[in-house]
């Protein structure tokens, strides 16, 4: 993953997501995309929150909503958009009945 992070991003260190725009076409509601989640990250961050296989697959689920919300147009970059966008991770997470991922894990 920190391969990737640094090829296509510039950035020399891992990351927990990967989502790259192969032509969304947002008007009709398309997302065509590719997203990549760094399990191992994952591992690392649900072991801060004791450690469960149910913290990891809530983790995992909540880098590939955060893939999903960026191929959909959401930024994280500015602090507002931050808020919005990590909102919306957490709303789609309760609805899948994982709870509010990221914000328990602040």
């Amino acid at each position: 993953m920190a391969n990737l992070h640094h090829q296509y991003l510039g950035v020399d260190a891992v990351t927990d997501v990967l989502a790259f725009d192969l032509g969304c076409d947002r008007a009709r509601g398309w997302l065509d995309g590719e997203i990549i989640l760094c399990a191992d990250v994952a591992r690392r961050q649900a072991a801060r929150r004791g450690g469960t296989l149910q913290a990891a697959r809530a983790e995992l689920a909540l880098y590939l909503a955060h893939g999903v919300l960026h191929l959909a147009g959401y930024r994280d970059h500015r602090r507002a958009d931050f808020r919005r966008m990590h909102a919306r991770e957490d709303e789609l997470l309760h609805e899948l009945g994982l709870g509010r991922v990221f914000a328990d894990s602040q």
